[in-house]
């Protein structure tokens, strides 16, 4: 696999803070999170992330990418493409995703999937009816008001680097 079909394939380009003057390095990396939810009404996430070696680890152009726990390397597009069948295997998690991907900033994903992750039937379908609808401003109050009702259960927290729930400072004092 070569840079370019990272790059095609929606990886994200890290580059790496220099230590001790050493030489500066990159790497790519790719996060799933997905939801699961199970007959008996159980909802589990599942987390995944593939990795590529550093720049100046690889020879001759040939990329390749890791699982999280390096037990397997899959060197060939058509294997990482597969991979992403996998971890997208689930319609209503693929739909959650892109949907979050098509309205929320890059840092406030992984909170908002969190969210949605918690977030019972009912509270994901009227989510994404509104992204479906072309009214990413609602989705995103949805998104308030969910973790806001999440708050109040004691299922989330709410700290200042969060980017959702700004009902929750509404109605504190």
């Amino acid at each position: 696999m070569k840079e370019k079909d990272l790059k095609e394939l929606g990886f994200k380009r890290i580059d790496a803070e220099l230590v001790n003057h050493e030489k500066p390095f990159y790497y790519y990396i790719k996060e799933f999170t997905y939801i699961k939810e199970y007959k008996d009404g159980k909802i589990a996430d599942d987390y995944h992330c593939l990795i590529t070696p550093a720049n100046d680890e690889v020879k001759k152009n040939k990329w390749y990418v890791m699982l999280d726990d390096g037990n397997k390397q899959f060197k060939k597009r058509k294997e990482v493409e597969m991979l992403f069948r996998l971890f997208f295997s689930n319609p209503e998690v693929r739909n959650l995703q892109i949907a979050v991907n098509n309205l929320i900033r890059e840092e406030a994903r992984p909170e908002a999937m969190e969210i949605l992750r918690l977030a019972n039937s009912s509270e994901r379908e009227e989510f994404y009816s509104y992204y479906m609808a072309d009214n990413g401003n609602i989705a995103c109050s949805c998104l308030d008001m969910i973790k806001s009702r999440l708050y109040d259960k004691g299922k989330i927290k709410n700290d200042d680097n969060s980017h959702f729930g700004s009902m929750i400072d509404l109605f504190e004092n």
